[in-house]
């Protein structure tokens, strides 16, 4: 189990005892050994699985201040870094260059850092502690400050750990959660725990707090370069010392592989990188009948014909039938994480962690942030376009895009620039209003039918300019950076990488490759209706062209329905006992899942076509059903 957790008392006062010991000899065992304290402050250090306790540094560092700095990261520019500080930093661990650029650039030296950290800084003499994140957030860092003191973590599950914690639940966070909503990043499920935000930090000092963003849309500069040719070169420059900086010196180099742009781009980099050097690559699978495979694309093929490219890859397709207990227990992991589990997703992709811990993996690198950035689909163009007053080239864009996707062009040409020239308070009134009383989130989610009005969820939407489903459209940049914000993932992110036997690693959560692709012009992403213009262009030089022209889209877990027949008893079990409870019958339609589990489909054929309901509405409202009933039982 690894992960940061930390109790400061800015009244000066000793942090209890009781606490301490717990870290000490709690359940969760030996790792919770690496736990100091000395009068107002107490820290623990959970070293993740991946890492030898024989090359861990003792925490926390002083600096020549006399403040103490609390690190969980790693670094990207580590050269650049090492240079600043001399060749004696050369051996140092990245923690331990962190602490040091705090000794070289005082406390806003996070600002000046890439890579993923949390950091605590504590000014003993000043009784001021800053907390902060990396820019793009993610190492994850969570906090309760009551006004004599901060409880912080860099995992949800550890701070509800510490006794006396509050757990009330906020609702309109619920609310935003259950429909995606990505405008109030800061806040958790629970009224009093709140997120350092990414790219930013808090300040706790005489009773108060104080919260910046230093990592903002605003702050990057547009992009312009000469030549179409020199974002491309950019481009693979950037995707090579991204993976580069992620890849392990020795030891085993492992890496997911679907058939998309993504997954292919990170092994495809890896391999050339690596010369000699072996890598494995591991493929998730349909374990069984996959009715979608007449539809989607065949991403395994896709992925052999990559592994197939280098012959320093070996590949493994892991296609084996998994179940996990979570699947016929759903509160099970809810009690660990804190918050709700998505368990059949979380079943499926394991195979690729078991297979990548048999191989002795410390690093396993996939590409799930390659949407948000260099195979962005370009699909801000239109509305920049007619926003411009370049109604004509917007016009042929949508029509030259749709004849591509073998779809009717006027369609597209109604949907896309009459929405791009609506004003946004229109559409939003107009959305709402076709929605009927409940508004458009209603049929999103499996709200019960007075929760919203209770919640009074329409005002909330409007303070916050929430424009989930009321599809207001935005700048390419805009909704690239809303899809680096998005805050629930993490909150699981940060539960498994807690106790996963390898660091899991994204290239495309680069800082760099993140700044390139926000001040690329939406021009390169998006070219004579071909979407995801610039990744086809970079990728060119690595991945086989039968990837790079695909246009359809792949599936994973296309046997869904396989699967979820074999919980559907558990499923049913699930629904009765949040039926029995006050708390999840006050927030969701209970008598709707339950008949969803009554109109169970016949065959993997038929439920193709109830898709929505039958997986994903049925899936959501038992992960949020089961986590409700857990946190009444916990508190009860």
């Amino acid at each position: 189990m690894g992960g940061l957790v930390g109790i400061v008392r800015l009244d000066g006062g000793p942090v209890d005892r009781a606490i301490v010991e717990r870290w000490k000899t709690g359940s969760r065992g030996s790792r919770f050994s690496r736990v100091r304290t000395e009068g107002a402050w107490a820290y623990a250090w959970f070293p993740p699985p991946y890492l030898a306790s024989e090359t861990l540094d003792p925490q926390p560092f002083r600096l020549r201040s006399g403040q103490l700095v609390f690190v969980e990261g790693r670094l990207d520019e580590r050269d650049e870094l090492v240079r600043a500080l001399g060749p004696d930093a050369a051996r140092a661990s990245d923690p331990a260059l962190i602490a040091g650029a705090y000794d070289l650039w005082g406390p806003t030296a996070h600002e000046r850092l890439y890579g993923d950290f949390a950091v605590a800084l504590w000014d003993e003499g000043t009784r001021r502690l800053i907390l902060a994140r990396d820019a793009l957030g993610t190492r994850s860092l969570y906090y309760h400050f009551d006004g004599a003191s901060v409880r912080y973590a860099t995992s949800l599950h550890l701070l509800l750990a510490i006794p006396g914690m509050p757990r009330d639940i906020d609702e309109l966070a619920l609310a935003n959660f259950m429909v995606r909503a990505t405008e109030t990043p800061e806040r958790t499920l629970y009224r009093d725990i709140f997120r350092v935000p990414s790219g930013g930090t808090v300040t706790f000092s005489e009773g108060t707090s104080r919260k910046r963003v230093y990592w903002t849309l605003d702050g990057i500069a547009s992009l312009r370069l000469p030549r179409d040719e020199d974002y491309v070169e950019m481009g693979r420059t950037l995707l090579d010392n991204a993976v580069a900086s992620r890849l392990p010196a020795t030891g085993q180099v492992t890496t997911t592989l679907s058939g998309g742009f993504d997954s292919a781009a990170i092994t495809a980099t890896a391999a050339r990188l690596l010369g000699d050097r072996r890598l494995t690559a591991i493929t998730r699978a349909a374990s069984a009948h996959d009715p979608y495979q007449q539809h989607w694309f065949d991403e395994k093929a896709l992925a052999g014909l990559v592994a197939g490219q280098y012959s320093n890859i070996d590949w493994i397709v892991a296609d084996e039938l998994h179940q996990h207990e979570r699947d016929f227990h759903p509160e099970m992991e809810s009690a660990a994480m804190g918050v709700p589990v998505l368990a059949p997703v979380a079943t499926w992709f394991e195979p690729v962690d078991l297979h990548a811990a048999a191989i002795g993996t410390r690093s396993l690198l996939s590409g799930g942030w390659g949407n948000a950035t260099l195979s962005w689909t370009g699909n801000g163009l239109c509305f920049e376009q007619v926003r411009g007053g370049r109604l004509i080239a917007a016009a042929r864009d949508v029509t030259l895009r749709a004849r591509r996707q073998g779809k009717p062009a006027w369609p597209a040409l109604r949907r896309e620039l009459v929405a791009s020239l609506e004003p946004r308070g229109l559409r939003r009134w107009r959305r709402e209003r076709n929605a009927g009383p409940q508004g458009p989130w209603q049929r999103m989610a499996m709200f019960a039918p007075d929760f919203l009005h209770s919640v009074d969820y329409s005002a909330h939407t409007d303070s916050i300019a929430h424009d989930i489903l009321r599809k207001v459209p935005r700048t390419g940049r805009e909704l690239r950076w809303s899809m680096m914000h998005r805050p629930h993932p993490a909150d699981r992110h940060a539960y498994l990488q807690s106790r996963a036997p390898h660091e899991m690693l994204d290239p495309f959560r680069d800082r760099r490759m993140a700044e390139f692709t926000l001040g690329t012009p939406e021009r390169q992403f998006q070219r004579d209706g071909i979407d995801r213009w610039l990744a086809r262009r970079v990728l060119a030089d690595r991945l086989p062209p039968e990837v790079l022209t695909q246009t359809r889209r792949g599936i994973q877990n296309g046997e869904w329905y396989h699967l979820a027949s074999l919980r559907r008893e558990a499923t049913a079990e699930a629904v009765e006992r949040m039926a029995r409870s006050p708390l999840a019958n006050r927030v969701l339609d209970v008598p709707f899942l339950k008949s969803l589990v009554d109109s169970w489909p016949e065959d993997a054929e038929s439920a193709m076509h109830s898709e929505v309901e039958h997986r994903h509405m049925l899936e959501y409202g038992v992960a949020v059903g089961s986590f409700l009933r857990w946190h009444e039982g916990s508190n009860g």
